[in-house]
């Protein structure tokens, strides 16, 4: 029909923060939320407290007339905005040099392991793009030694029956991720708890 689809990141506190464009290339659409609309202010600040340059991962902050004043509790209210005012959204991403921006987890996701910070969502995207992964959920498990482990808990897609066996795990995640991606457990399963429908059946 000749019509773009676009879409757009926002949250209840700031219903719009970036938008994609109908002039955006796919790759734009494919790969970020879009630019940031017009009259919002957002910068990606670091674990630090400094602002991160292009296509360094922070904390996504906004500020600006779209984003609401403050919840009913004025504790959660001082919690949710810095110092200067701006509101912290508790998404994690990056600029990049052609202003879109890319969200690559949540604050609350990160797993420290052994003083690495490894967002969730990074092992969670590794592993669904096998595909004898039907669903992932990765969390951090108490480690004395690392501080925080690392385990997926996956489901295996319904068909074809030939990857029900997990005994490729070991030897893919050995030979694919770096030490520190690797998980030190993981859970498999035919049932899987989740709000969304998985988008492999």
């Amino acid at each position: 029909m000749g019509i773009p689809i676009c879409h757009g990141y926002g949250m209840t506190e700031c219903p719009m923060i970036c938008m994609g464009g109908p002039h955006d290339t796919d790759e734009q659409l494919a790969n970020t939320v879009g630019r940031p609309v017009v009259g919002l202010e957002l910068r990606i600040v670091a674990e630090d407290g400094s602002v991160a340059g292009a296509g360094n991962d922070g904390e996504v902050r906004v500020k600006g007339p779209m984003v609401f004043r403050g919840y009913t509790s004025e504790a959660a209210t001082a919690e949710a905005f810095d110092d200067d005012g701006w509101f912290r959204t508790g998404d994690v991403g990056h600029l990049r040099p052609d202003g879109h921006l890319v969200l690559t987890g949540r604050l609350k996701d990160i797993i420290i392991r052994k003083g690495e910070n490894i967002a969730a969502k990074e092992i969670e995207d590794l592993l669904y793009a096998h595909p004898k992964v039907g669903d992932v959920a990765v969390i951090g498990l108490a480690d004395r030694e690392r501080a925080s482990g690392c385990a997926p808990w996956s489901r295996r897609p319904r068909a074809p029956s030939r990857w029900a066996s997990t005994r490729w795990w070991p030897t893919w995640a050995s030979s694919s991720w770096p030490g520190s991606r690797r998980p030190s457990s993981s859970r498999w399963s035919t049932a899987f708890p989740a709000t969304r429908p998985s988008a492999r059946s």
